[in-house]
């Protein structure tokens, strides 16, 4: 993950919780825009998020999907490598950019899909209007694969353009996440006084020195946990060998009595 993006989302927001207030702010262009226009920001990715069937050839896969501009992944990740054949097409409605883990399930012996493979995606929603449950399908053609990162954030997605996100998932240009991307590490806190300083605890903003934080707290925990479990394992074998011993010497007391008496004989 680069050093310099700020994760921006509707409502005072946690790593590791979901919102805890009410939304009272839209995350839609306006906002973008506003956000574009602070200080040491660099861009501002805007996002939608949400789940598609995916239909490879028959195979059936349930993938998490991240809508924005392909292109731009690489500011949220500048290291990421594609695997040989692949584009990134950003004005292509129909174009697929797919995560490591979705293209090579693991535990699977052959991938899921491959570039240029077509895709058959579904959506399934509740009608606002009849209250039943719909679906909505849309061809793709995986234009590309991404290596692995590390990043479950897009190993575990597929990304398509926003537009076709937009429509698809009836969101009605109202983003779900954006990334600002500040012009280095060094403005990330800078950059997160600003947006804190205009919408409050109306707007949630996680950075990756709070995620990294989070992460070792969240590893000294299991450290700690694990620590504990050994102590408890070795004084339960300390006391089981322990009692092993007494009741083997107290079952042949008698026995351990009469070799002592003999032995004095002698």
């Amino acid at each position: 993950m680069a050093p310099n993006v700020i994760f921006v989302s509707s409502g005072q927001n946690g790593f590791r919780a979901g919102s805890s207030s009410t939304p009272t702010i839209v995350l839609n262009s306006e906002v973008v825009n506003r956000l574009k226009s602070l200080p040491f920001v660099q861009d501002v990715v805007p996002s939608y998020q949400g789940q598609l069937q995916l239909n490879a050839q028959g195979n059936i896969l349930n993938a998490q999907v991240l809508v924005m501009d392909p292109q731009k992944v690489y500011l949220i990740d500048p290291s990421l490598q594609l695997v040989d054949g692949s584009s990134i097409q950003s004005n292509n409605p129909s174009a697929m950019l797919v995560g490591d883990t979705v293209a090579n399930p693991p535990g699977k012996s052959t991938p899921f899909v491959t570039v240029g493979q077509t895709v058959r995606a579904t959506f399934s929603f509740v009608d606002s209007k009849t209250g039943k449950t719909e679906q909505q399908s849309k061809s793709f053609v995986v234009s590309g694969i991404m290596e692995a990162t590390g990043n479950n954030q897009i190993d575990n997605r597929v990304i398509i353009n926003e537009p076709t996100g937009n429509s698809l998932f009836h969101k009605a240009g109202r983003y779900d996440q954006m990334v600002v991307v500040a012009l280095s590490a060094d403005y990330v806190s800078t950059v997160q006084q600003e947006i804190t300083g205009l919408y409050g605890n109306n707007i949630g903003v996680i950075t990756p020195k709070a995620i990294l934080q989070t992460r070792q707290r969240f590893q000294s925990g299991n450290s700690a946990f694990t620590v504990a479990i050994a102590f408890i394992a070795l004084l339960v074998g300390a006391v089981g060998i322990i009692t092993t011993l007494y009741t083997s010497v107290t079952e042949r007391t008698k026995e351990i009595g009469t070799m002592k008496a003999i032995w004095c004989e002698k």
